[in-house]
């Protein structure tokens, strides 16, 4: 025996698949999309932990060793899946011409773009549910998640400071723990449904009380920034 499993042999022993047009680094690109996107699939359904490699080489129509050969390994490639769920949520943020907009329009839009994201992609929030059962030792090793996570605290920040020279905003608003509480009411709202309507009722998760509840995060978060006469500005400003 050699040690090798049936599964193992089938994925070892299938072909790649027929040769397309173009040049080999292109091909090989191809391949590691392919194996990216099957990977995704297969975090989102089985977790990190399910995961399996041979799965993923299945579900990516390749071997094992090409998995191993692009990625290194499980954990490596579930962080490129988390830095590619990431990268494409901040570049959907930058497309939204947010700077182009009145400070209080900027946050509007935002808000509703946060909540509708999660809506439209519940496999984001599922994979990183699953990274906060790690503790998030995954992105905490990544090198592009700090460059992503600045581009978005400079997007907001820049809102903060226009809403608070023009008076919309109170002054002494932190851009991160701004961002923290729409993320957190549009998440919970979003990754909780079902708990939500099991604790509530079923009516609780329908559209129109989603839309409801999107209307009471917009009116929550828009009495927060606004200035509040003749009493000192709070600030929630992060220590340092």
């Amino acid at each position: 025996m050699d040690g090798m499993t049936t599964t193992d042999r089938a994925s070892k022993d299938r072909p790649e698949p027929a040769h397309r047009p173009g040049s080999q680094a292109e091909r090989s690109m191809r391949t590691r999309q392919r194996i990216l996107d099957a990977a995704h699939a297969v975090f989102v359904r089985e977790g990190f932990a399910g995961a399996k490699i041979e799965h993923i080489a299945e579900a990516a129509n390749t071997n094992k060793r090409l998995v191993y050969h692009h990625f290194g390994g499980k954990d490596e490639l579930f962080r490129t899946v988390l830095e590619t769920a990431y990268a494409a949520m901040r570049q959907a943020e930058q497309g939204l011409g947010l700077d182009l907009l009145a400070p209080r329009d900027a946050v509007d839009r935002l808000i509703r773009f946060t909540w509708t994201y999660y809506l439209e992609h519940e496999d984001f929030i599922s994979l990183v549910a699953t990274e906060n059962l790690y503790k998030a030792e995954h992105i905490a090793a990544s090198e592009h998640l700090p460059r992503l996570r600045s581009s978005l605290v400079e997007l907001i920040r820049d809102i903060v400071r226009r809403g608070e020279a023009s008076g919309e905003f109170r002054p002494g608003i932190d851009p991160v723990q701004l961002w923290i509480s729409i993320a957190a009411m549009c998440w919970f709202s979003v990754a909780n449904k079902h708990t939500i309507a099991a604790t509530f009722g079923p009516a609780a998760a329908n559209p129109a009380i989603g839309a409801d509840r999107l209307a009471h995060i917009l009116s929550m978060v828009h009495a927060f920034l606004a200035p509040v006469a003749d009493k000192p500005a709070p600030s929630d400003a992060m220590p340092t």
